[in-house]
């Protein structure tokens, strides 16, 4: 994706995310290299459904919807690694405490910041 914001000091892109409601994909061999050819920064499970809701009650309650998405596993093409095989590398239990903390405030701050913008 492209360089969005500073974020605080991270790394903030904005890009296509695919949603998917597999968490390892049954056709990762065929969907994965799509992804990558069509310029998707990543896979998660819940956008769809956000924006799915924030549509569906808009006329009862309005509200806005935005998908923040934090790195947590890197997917390895086949041919991106040694053995020739897909490969995945999650972030530890550290690494998710503290980088999902820095996604969360800054989620909070462009929150308040839309919201003053009504």
């Amino acid at each position: 994706g492209e360089p969005a914001a500073d974020g605080g000091g991270a790394r903030c892109h904005v890009g296509k995310v695919f949603t998917s409601d597999y968490f390892y994909h049954p056709q990762q061999d065929v969907l994965f290299p799509l992804l990558k050819k069509y310029g998707y920064a990543g896979v998660e499970m819940e956008c769809s459904a956000l924006y799915g809701a924030a549509s569906e009650y808009q006329s009862e309650f309005p509200c806005r919807a935005l998908g923040m998405c934090t790195v947590s596993d890197e997917i390895y093409l086949p041919e991106e690694t040694a053995d020739g095989k897909f490969g995945f590398k999650g972030m530890s239990a550290e690494e998710r405490e503290t980088s999902l903390s820095t996604m969360v405030h800054l989620a909070l701050e462009v929150a308040v910041k839309a919201d003053k913008l009504e």
